[in-house]
């Protein structure tokens, strides 16, 4: 089967995000007077930016609200990731293929929408996205399906004629959810992790994007 549409997740699958996360993570909590472990920034990973924000207030007992804190943490990651990020290992070469054989591309992401926005534009991707959808337009984030629906819809695809591409267990649970072909690249941090819900897996992008072209799928 020759997919019509492919959706991407962004963070830790188009760009190495982890480590920058992190470290704006434990900038971000040291001004508000908390310790940010590596541990509990495996907790969060995939996680919607609400979730996120709550997770890491309770853990370390922070004052300011989750709301305060998720606010502060996205602004300063945006300004890391657009000035930071880089498209990862052989997504340039998937996309080009993608675009070249008329397939819809999409991104379905737990990230907020200017956040998106941005990184985009700064890897310079952004204009082969017919549509990208963040957890703030939709009623519920990752691992619900309402990111990829409304990716759907807008792409104008079927979703068992579409796939999706994701890091983590909880975007192969939202894909999954919706009715498509999830395609996963672990993400390395989480390799402890299940990613049994994925159709398949892969070590890498390259490893994905042959695996395509064998198949026929693209």
């Amino acid at each position: 089967m020759k997919f019509e549409a492919v959706v991407f997740d962004c963070d830790g699958l188009m760009i190495e995000s982890e480590s920058i996360a992190l470290r704006v993570w434990k900038q971000v909590t040291a001004d508000f007077g908390g310790d940010m472990e590596d541990a509990l920034n495996l907790l969060i990973i995939g996680k919607s930016p609400d979730a996120a924000a709550r997770i890491v207030q309770q853990q370390l007992g922070i004052s300011v609200s989750p709301d305060e804190l998720k606010r502060t943490y996205w602004q300063q990651r945006t300004v890391a990731m657009s000035q930071e990020a880089k498209p990862v290992d052989g997504l340039e070469d998937l996309i080009q293929e993608l675009v070249g054989k008329n397939i819809c591309l999409g991104v379905a992401s737990n990230s907020p929408s200017q956040y998106l926005e941005r990184v985009l534009e700064a890897i310079q991707l952004r204009s082969y996205m017919e549509c990208v959808v963040s957890s703030d337009q939709v009623h519920a984030g990752k691992p619900a399906p309402d990111v990829y629906l409304r990716a759907l819809r807008l792409l104008a695809s079927q979703p068992g004629e579409s796939l999706a591409l994701e890091d983590s267990p909880t975007g192969v649970q939202a894909a999954v959810q919706a009715g498509m072909t999830c395609y996963a690249i672990p993400n390395p941090d989480l390799g402890g992790e299940d990613f049994s819900q994925a159709h398949r897996q892969f070590g890498s992008m390259p490893e994905l994007h042959t695996f395509l072209q064998d198949e026929g799928q693209i």
